[in-house]
């Protein structure tokens, strides 16, 4: 019997629940403004791949694996650059050995021409202690004798001594100045050495730097998405190898349709929740931070009818940290604050629904 009572109630109260529904979508429709939009909640994939040829040497983890800032996800190795890195090491030590061998010529024969020098001047100096003890001896025999030839012999003596001393002085300038001019191809010869030298050793450092960027290492914590090789593959370059992305979504992509009029604008807060539920307390926030600037289709997710063609504005929010959305989640934006009425309103059905 009691049953019986409620029963016209509740088809009073769906009747105008219909009816309050019809009035807002009629409202809402002719006045072409709209306080909420459907939008799908995403993340910045992150595409792994390498600009040269490559070989898939490791994975550290599967498709849909948890990583964590720093872990290794994936080595290759560059076969180019191991074979690289030998021919410098050769090249190097090649030009350190024949500038070896073409200073150690250069600087034998400053040791020989300073040997010469010595052996020489020791021989003029040897001539010059002759010619000093002659005049001796002579002096001692002209004094004995009468006479004016003294001097005269004298004379004749310091004249020869003189010309060794100047070809002593003139033999070592000259050999000065060949040990100065080798001294100086020898500090040439370093140079264009150095230069090549040095160019191989930029080169080596920058074949070490590519090296290191075969081992790649997450960003940030985040799921493996998709592998697209296996180990031992040959990669062609700027080839995708794998995906990675957030956990879950970091920002919402929303349409607004494009014959309702909604006041959107950049750094509004939105509240969000998913379209799955209707639980009035699972709302998220959200922060406007891009307003597309032309007009393109819905996904086909958010179509009412998928055969039917829907265009509208791009939104994107940027979500809070703290929020349970899956990767892909269909969801609900609301540019107002969730009300207490929908709580009240749930109490009402509650109370009228048998």
């Amino acid at each position: 019997m009691k049953s019986l009572i409620r029963q016209p109630k509740l088809i009073l109260f769906l009747a105008w629940v219909i009816s309050v529904g019809m009035v807002v979508v009629i409202t809402t429709f002719k006045s072409g403004q709209s306080n909420r939009f459907f939008g799908i909640a995403d993340d910045q994939e992150t595409i792994v791949r390498f600009t040269s040829a490559v070989d898939i040497a490791n994975f550290g983890f599967v498709s849909g694996q948890e990583v964590t800032a720093g872990d290794l996800i994936v080595e290759v190795r560059n076969p180019e650059l191991d074979a690289e890195l030998p021919v410098i090491e050769e090249k190097m030590q090649a030009l350190r050995f024949g500038n070896r061998e073409s200073r150690a010529s250069m600087e034998s024969e400053i040791v020989q021409l300073q040997a010469d020098l010595r052996a020489k001047i020791s021989e003029l100096d040897s001539q010059i202690r002759n010619l000093q003890s002659r005049q001796s001896a002579s002096q001692n025999i002209l004094k004995r004798l009468e006479g004016n030839n003294t001097q005269l012999g004298e004379s004749a003596v310091a004249k020869e001594v003189s010309g060794v001393r100047v070809r002593k002085q003139a033999l070592s300038a000259a050999t000065a100045a060949r040990i100065t001019d080798i001294r100086s191809r020898l500090a040439a010869s370093d140079r264009p050495v150095d230069a090549q030298i040095a160019e191989l050793i930029n080169r080596r450092q920058e074949i070490q730097r590519q090296q290191q960027e075969l081992k790649v290492y997450a960003k940030v914590s985040g799921r493996i998405g998709s592998i697209l090789f296996r180990i031992g593959d040959t990669i062609p370059p700027y080839q995708p190898v794998l995906t990675i992305h957030n956990s879950r979504p970091t920002f919402v992509k929303g349409y607004i349709h494009e014959n309702v009029l909604n006041n959107v604008s950049l750094e509004q807060t939105v509240w969000v929740r998913s379209s799955s539920t209707f639980d009035g307390e699972n709302w998220f926030t959200g922060t406007v931070k891009g307003l597309g600037s032309r007009i393109v289709e819905f996904p086909g997710r958010l179509k009412v009818n998928p055969l039917v063609q829907a265009w509208g504005r791009e939104v994107v929010i940027d979500l809070a940290d703290e929020h349970d959305l899956l990767l892909g989640e269909k969801v609900t934006v609301h540019l107002n604050p969730p009300s207490a009425r929908f709580n009240e309103f749930k109490l009402m059905l509650a109370r009228v629904l048998p």
